[in-house]
């Protein structure tokens, strides 16, 4: 439960973070502002309160809440570890059309963007993007820092480990496993398990760089 006294601090300046701040604003989040390295005058409304060494004030942590917003997951799992580590709270934001079970769990950090579905029982784990128009069937499991990005759809049972991206309009069909740090290329559709590290693209999705150890996850 969103505690409405703290307002919401976006991690980011870039097109994402607009995304992000217009979404909590819909949902009924007072936004701040947002923090980014370089000035910005505002996005989407919202003001530059300054870079991420505001992190360090223990008063600015523990009054507000906090949504890393960056397209680089590496960078968003990195901010969200950071603000975890000194008792920051990481927000979960739903944008208003966006369809969430009620057995579906969020994990803290994610957002789910407009027209998201997160299907019957799926858990999808911290700082993960579900972005527009993507969808999540029943019972799968996605890990740390996932982007779904627009229009990709994951069939029910799909596994995905920490850091795995899945390409605009990518299918992968029911009960797949897709390894850590994989990538799915744009419009493909997976057929079988993708190994960690691996990118894979086309109908039916094809090794374009191999994995690190074929066939785990």
């Amino acid at each position: 439960m969103i505690d409405p006294v703290r307002p919401l601090v976006v991690l980011g300046g870039g097109g994402h973070a607009a995304v992000a701040v217009e979404a909590a604003r819909l949902s009924g989040m007072t936004v701040a502002g947002f923090l980014a390295p370089d000035p910005a005058s505002s996005l989407c409304g919202a003001p530059w309160l300054g870079s991420d060494d505001l992190l360090g004030s223990v008063g600015f942590l523990s009054s507000h809440w906090f949504l890393p917003a960056l397209g680089d997951g590496i960078a968003r799992r990195r901010l969200a570890a950071l603000i975890a580590e000194r008792g920051g709270l990481l927000a979960r934001v739903l944008h208003p059309s966006a369809i969430l079970s009620p057995s579906a769990r969020l994990g803290p950090g994610t957002l789910a963007c407009a027209g998201a579905i997160i299907g019957v029982e799926a858990l999808v784990g911290g700082s993960c993007i579900l972005n527009t128009a993507s969808s999540v069937d029943h019972h799968c499991r996605l890990g740390e820092g996932v982007h779904v990005a627009p229009g990709a759809r994951l069939a029910g049972g799909v596994e995905c480990s920490d850091g795995v991206l899945i390409g605009i309009g990518a299918a992968i069909l029911p009960g797949l496993r897709v390894g850590a740090e994989a990538v799915i290329g744009a419009g493909s559709v997976v057929t079988a398990d993708v190994a960690a590290g691996s990118i894979v693209a086309g109908i039916p999705a094809r090794p374009l760089r191999p994995g690190l150890e074929k066939g785990k996850g």
